[in-house]
């Protein structure tokens, strides 16, 4: 999602979806499940960090989506 962030021109887009995986999602819930389950939560904090990404990820995507429709209708 990323990469398509920066293919249709929406750099800012783009930067907060890198930056909400590593930063808001993947260092506190690596502390977190580390905390919680010692090295199985560390295991753990890949798939629990991209499957809330996922879901940030959509609503941005929705979001651009219906902008770029409203800026040039089909």
């Amino acid at each position: 999602m990323v990469n398509f962030m920066q293919a249709v021109n929406r750099g800012r887009e783009s930067f907060l979806l890198a930056a909400v995986r590593q930063i808001a999602l993947n260092i506190p819930i690596l502390f977190l499940f580390n905390a919680l389950f010692g090295m199985m939560g560390i295991v753990w904090t890949q798939l629990v960090a991209d499957v809330l990404n996922v879901i940030v990820s959509y609503l941005v995507y929705a979001r651009v989506i219906r902008e770029i429709r409203a800026e040039r209708p089909l």
